[in-house]
């Protein structure tokens, strides 16, 4: 019974990183993520760096409000759609994009993530930009396979495993950034990334209660809100041209 409710991940998921079936069930979420970037660095033409023992570095991570004490009903959720990643893309967060604090400006320009400081180049595309971008589009064209399939079907059981696969190790890139354990470890990377995270739902706060909806709870990539559909239908519009973030109410 447990075989026949996880068999389909764990072998795509093996599939995906590259790692046996016997070891991708145990196996940290940091290894998963660095074997499927083992994986892609010859095709973008990347080295893998040795692994380097470092000494673990705490920084500040998602923004988490103090709940509202009580009840609340009719409550809808503002989920920020792969938000850590698409902050990656859109920032262009890489370890081989980063530009230390005594080094000058490039002349194609930086982008400098709130209250850290940290400072990317604009171009060319990092090599995690390159990683991310890959993944998300490959999610994106099996949802759309998907919809072509009938729900029960082999095919339909082996595409929804496949994107959940995809979805696992899109999702765990920015921790990884930030694990001292990783080949590819950069802490500015993950700290700008959480950065930029908490300034996002920040600002999605500040545009909620100025659009009169009270805000219940907020949990690193989501708010809680007074479910009043007209107001959520405009904030996820407002929230997505200002910010450049997709979110899907619930």
């Amino acid at each position: 019974g447990i075989a026949d409710a996880v068999m389909d991940f764990a072998v795509q998921l093996s599939s995906l990183v590259g790692l046996p079936l016997d070891h991708v069930g145990t196996a940290a979420a940091g290894f998963r993520v660095e074997w499927f970037l083992i994986k892609r660095t010859h095709r973008l033409g990347e080295l893998v760096p040795r692994r380097v023992e470092q000494p673990y570095r705490p920084y500040a991570g998602g923004l988490v409000l103090q709940p509202k004490p009580g009840l609340h009903e009719n409550i809808a959720v503002l989920d920020f759609k792969s938000m850590y990643p698409n902050i990656m893309i859109a920032y262009n967060l890489s370890p081989d994009t980063y530009v230390p604090p005594k080094e000058a400006e490039p002349p194609g320009g930086v982008y400098v993530a709130p209250e850290v400081k940290h400072r990317f180049r604009k171009k060319p595309p990092g090599f995690y930009k390159e990683i991310l971008s890959y993944l998300i589009g490959v999610r994106d064209e099996i949802r759309v396979k998907m919809k072509s399939l009938q729900p029960k079907s082999a095919e339909y059981r082996v595409f929804d495993a496949r994107q959940k696969a995809v979805k696992v190790i899109t999702n765990a890139s920015y921790g990884y950034a930030g694990w001292t354990g990783a080949r590819w470890y950069m802490k500015p990377v993950a700290e700008a990334a959480a950065a930029w995270g908490r300034d996002a739902i920040q600002a999605a706060i500040e545009m909620a209660e100025k659009d009169g909806l009270k805000v219940v709870y907020g949990d690193t990539d989501s708010i809680f809100i007074e479910n009043k559909p007209d107001k959520v239908e405009k904030l996820s519009n407002d929230i997505g041209r200002k910010l450049g973030l997709e979110v899907k109410p619930d």
